[in-house]
């Protein structure tokens, strides 16, 4: 006759409970030398099952070759974003201050004659007839302030001659102009008939900018702008500052006057280009350069008065999105990261301070900007490896290229065939542990029903912080799934065991959990392995058990 003996031991519990047949004769023949005697043996199967732990730790801790899995989340293209230096926004002139293809000499041609009344030359010559000399002859004379005058003008290369008629009651500045580009003007005085004057044109540039002559002076003694322009008194701005400008200062003397001002930029001139340059002293796009106002004719001379400023730029990573035109459609407002709420302020935040931001905020997460290839990288320092972001209405992950949901890394390990080999001894030494844990409990009952009860709570503790710390079914995907103390512990199922191989030879998650991440942190193994040491030390000590302490030792 057999009867069924139920050694649950009173506590809750989610595992089934382990019965275990035994015959009544049995039940009756047991003594306390027997209780003693499988005492003991539970005790000496439990200091093997510590070294059977050793053995496992030594097969699970393998080097690997790694072969990188999805460890990051990176944008899908480049922002496009800045991340130079900050520049600084400049003003040119639109083209050389004196940019004639053509020039002409002298500008004021002497007469032959008696003439008093000096001739002058404007404009710009166009070219129309070639190199050669232009002949002026008085053709009707007189004083200039008192009758007509008639100047012919004989022009090179067959262009025949012009006839030029002036009234008494012309001003002396009136020019009078020709076919070919040019103009002259006349002075007070008396102009001799038959006197002649003459000049030559060419279709080469002669004469630069001359930047140190003052504005007043004439012929070589001027500045020499192009298109007949002339500076006068007066003045004009530069960023709001008032420039005074005088009939003596000339080019040079106006761009000093300009760096001395509180216009804050720095004025130049380049002799070889003939181009002036207007440099902002403050760096960054912010801060401009405005021209106008001008009642001297100095701006349009020197080809200012049309310029448009180059803009400086911005080291657009340290820029408030809100003035980054990658992060145009970002809007304030809460975004989350792996449950965790963010505040962004578009007018505020820069990215930087957004990743930041993101490396700061409990998730465990590090978000990176590659410069060379402007994207971002998110990746996850610890397990699980999981990610989850929203933008919420703030647009910020689609704005990075990066889209919102959720994503799972993994890192996954490409091991050799004696790796594999190792895996599949851990797996049998976590066999051998199973199955003494097994043998151990059945003894320990026999000995004692009581004496299981702090072992089983300290190990039912272990398997709630491992259950609670990586889920149970993070647990079961490595192989495992936990069972009561009569039943190993650990399940050791044939699918459970080619989870637990796999799991070993493909990542880090399962040494992990088996050894801890690093020296100071301890992994399961350890742990139970330190909850059997002790049981082993109590029971032997209130047993009297020194040979197994010495044994153990």
């Amino acid at each position: 006759m057999s009867i069924s003996v139920n050694f649950n031991t009173g506590r809750t519990s989610a595992y089934p409970s382990y019965s275990v047949q035994r015959s009544s004769s049995a039940v009756q023949q047991s003594t306390a030398s027997t209780s003693q005697t499988a005492s003991r043996e539970a005790l000496l199967g439990l200091s093997r099952l510590v070294n059977t732990l050793e053995e496992l730790a030594n097969h699970v801790q393998f080097k690997k070759s790694k072969e990188a899995g999805v460890t990051e989340l990176v944008s899908t293209q480049d922002l496009g974003l800045y991340a130079g230096i900050d520049t600084a926004t400049i003003l040119r002139s639109t083209d050389d201050i004196n940019s004639w293809y053509t020039s002409y000499s002298p500008e004021e041609p002497a007469w032959q004659g008696i003439t008093s009344s000096d001739i002058a030359l404007h404009g710009i010559y166009d070219g129309s007839n070639g190199s050669g000399t232009v002949e002026f002859r008085v053709n009707q004379g007189g004083f200039r302030n008192l009758g007509a005058i008639e100047i012919e003008v004989s022009l090179p290369n067959g262009g025949g001659t012009e006839t030029i008629t002036t009234n008494a009651s012309d001003a002396e500045s009136t020019i009078y102009t020709l076919s070919n580009g040019l103009g002259f003007s006349l002075s007070s005085g008396f102009l001799a008939g038959g006197d002649v004057a003459s000049t030559t044109v060419t279709l080469s540039t002669t004469e630069s900018i001359n930047p140190d002559n003052p504005f007043n002076g004439s012929g070589s003694g001027g500045p020499h702008f192009e298109n007949g322009h002339v500076v006068t008194a007066g003045t004009f701005q530069v960023n709001g500052a008032t420039i005074t400008v005088a009939e003596t200062d000339s080019v040079n003397s106006v761009l000093a006057k300009i760096n001395a001002s509180s216009a804050n930029v720095t004025a130049s001139f380049d002799v070889d280009s003939e181009i002036i340059t207007l440099t902002q002293n403050s760096l960054g796009s912010d801060h401009e350069i405005t021209v106008g106002n001008d009642t001297t004719g100095f701006l349009a001379a020197t080809k200012l008065a049309s310029a448009t400023q180059v803009k400086g730029l911005d080291h657009e990573p340290d820029r408030p999105l809100s003035r980054v035109n990658a992060f145009d459609s970002v809007q304030s407002g809460t975004l989350a990261v792996n449950g965790s709420n963010l505040t962004l302020d578009v007018d505020n935040d820069s990215l930087n301070n957004v990743l930041t931001l993101l490396n700061n905020a409990p998730s465990e997460l590090s978000a990176t900007l590659v410069n060379a290839s402007q994207r971002v990288s998110l990746s996850v320092r610890g397990e699980p490896y999981t990610l989850s972001i929203s933008s919420g209405n703030t647009g910020l992950f689609p704005s990075l290229n990066i889209a919102d949901g959720d994503y799972e890394f993994s890192k996954t390990n490409t091991i050799s065939a004696a790796s594999r080999k190792r895996s599949y001894r851990a797996a049998d030494e976590l066999e051998k542990f199973h199955d003494g844990l097994v043998n151990a409990a059945v003894l320990l009952r026999q000995s004692a029903a009581n004496k299981t009860e702090s072992l089983e709570e300290s190990l039912l503790a272990i398997q709630e912080d491992y259950t609670r710390r990586f889920g149970a079914e993070k647990l079961r995907s490595v192989g495992v799934e936990w069972r009561e103390l009569d039943q190993g512990l650990i399940d050791y199922s044939e699918a459970s065991r080619r989870r637990f191989t796999k799991a070993l030879q493909r990542n880090d998650t399962l040494e992990h959990m088996l050894l801890g991440r690093n020296d100071t942190e301890t992994g399961l193994l350890e742990e139970i392995s330190t909850t059997l040491e002790s049981f082993i030390l109590q029971q032997a000590r209130s047993g009297g058990y020194g040979q197994i302490i010495n044994m153990y030792a």
